[in-house]
């Protein structure tokens, strides 16, 4: 009887520590930033690979860019994070290029695929 006293405590308190969670989190990480890449000469070339806005100076460099483009694609260069306070924008298919300059305040994008900073 001795021992039974001793091992259910013990096995209670196993228990406990293996109960496993059974709510599933249905909140998606948020996506990507822009990213930077170095190439073979140490240059860093930031790169923009997702719709979004993008601060100037924070989450990308005032530099040239280009893109392939792609259905619909949209960029605005913006006066600040409200993206009707526009300083230049383009609506087309084609292959796109853009001077975002430290002057502006952020970068919007949709559609337009991949960004790369070009010299």
């Amino acid at each position: 009887m001795k021992r039974f006293a001793i091992a259910a405590p013990a096995l209670l308190l196993a228990a406990c520590g293996t109960a496993t969670h059974t709510g599933a989190s249905t909140t998606a990480p948020p996506p990507a930033g822009p990213k930077t890449v170095i190439d073979s000469h140490g240059a860093y070339w930031s790169v923009i690979d997702n719709d979004g806005t993008f601060v100037v100076g924070v989450d990308l460099w005032a530099a040239k860019y280009r893109s392939a483009g792609g259905t619909a694609c949209y960029w605005a260069r913006l006066r600040s994070l409200d993206p009707s306070d526009i300083i230049d924008n383009k609506n087309t298919n084609g292959p796109q290029a853009v001077q975002i300059r430290l002057s502006d305040a952020a970068f919007l994008t949709r559609n337009c695929g991949t960004w790369q900073q070009i010299p």
